[in-house]
């Protein structure tokens, strides 16, 4: 078993991202995905984005959430999640996807505000965290996908989860220069 720590992403670990998507995943698609969402401040969320750094200082693995909409209402995407191929199966990408949605979690019960998460992924793994279908809560994607792979976690049961359609910022014509 690897020995690594899990902490929020910084900006010196921004060409490390890079590598370990592109590592990660068989095109360049989610290396460019995270580029572009950290680039967009309607939709980057600071502070939940985190690596799992190994004892030699590289980064092992990451996960960020970032906005979305359902409806007029933010919500949070859990995508992409990446760990090098060298460290996978090993439980690593399972911890840093717990601290993410615990950081989410924490600030959305401290700001005492709803929060959702939603995630197209894997039943199995993502069911064990405490997501569920998507559809039996009114939540709608028009992206072409299983059902049963589009996802929600309620963070903040203190809150109804919102439904209707998910919108994309560039659905939602929002540009990098809106703040919500």
């Amino acid at each position: 078993m690897t020995a690594y720590t899990i902490r929020p992403e910084t900006s010196d670990d921004v060409p490390a991202i890079g590598q370990l998507h592109r590592a990660a995943f068989e095109t360049g698609y989610e290396a460019q995905l995270v580029e572009d969402l950290r680039a967009n401040r309607s939709v980057w969320e600071p502070g939940v984005s985190r690596v799992a750094v190994g004892q030699s200082g590289q980064i092992l693995a990451h996960a960020l959430l970032t906005r979305c909409w359902v409806g007029s209402v933010p919500v949070l995407a859990l995508a992409p999640v990446a760990v090098a191929p060298a460290h996978q199966k090993q439980g690593i990408g399972s911890e840093l996807t717990r601290s993410v949605l615990s950081a989410a979690r924490e600030k959305a019960l401290q700001l005492n505000e709803p929060a959702c998460v939603l995630v197209l992924g894997h039943p199995a793994f993502y069911n064990a965290l405490g997501f569920e279908q998507s559809r039996f809560h009114g939540i709608k994607t028009s992206m072409d996908v299983p059902a049963e792979a589009f996802m929600v976690l309620n963070l903040n049961p203190a809150f109804d989860l919102p439904s209707g359609e998910v919108i994309y910022p560039a659905e939602f014509g929002l540009s990098e220069d809106d703040d919500l």
